[in-house]
């Protein structure tokens, strides 16, 4: 299943924060079938430190691991995409 991931970087902390979203994608991009696939880059909105990727995830579990990996610097909320 395809999810938006909206993720909002802690400005406190921006340096772990990045190095997080870093760590993240690299383990995405190391093990896509564990964790899911970036569909979409990480895209920058223009409202203070947030942004959006979009990711296939097949096991909603992995899910929970990315939030666990992110956290606390890094916020993210998955809203899942169905077809119409």
């Amino acid at each position: 299943m395809k999810y938006i991931a909206y993720w909002e970087l802690d400005p406190q902390n921006i340096d772990a924060a990045m190095e997080k979203v870093n760590q993240i994608t690299q383990t995405l991009d190391q093990s896509p079938n564990k964790f899911g696939k970036i569909l979409y880059p990480h895209s920058l909105l223009e409202i203070g430190y947030t942004g959006f990727t979009i990711i296939d995830a097949q096991d909603p579990s992995a899910l929970g691991s990315i939030l666990v990996m992110a956290s606390p610097e890094v916020t993210i909320n998955f809203v899942p995409i169905y077809d119409a």
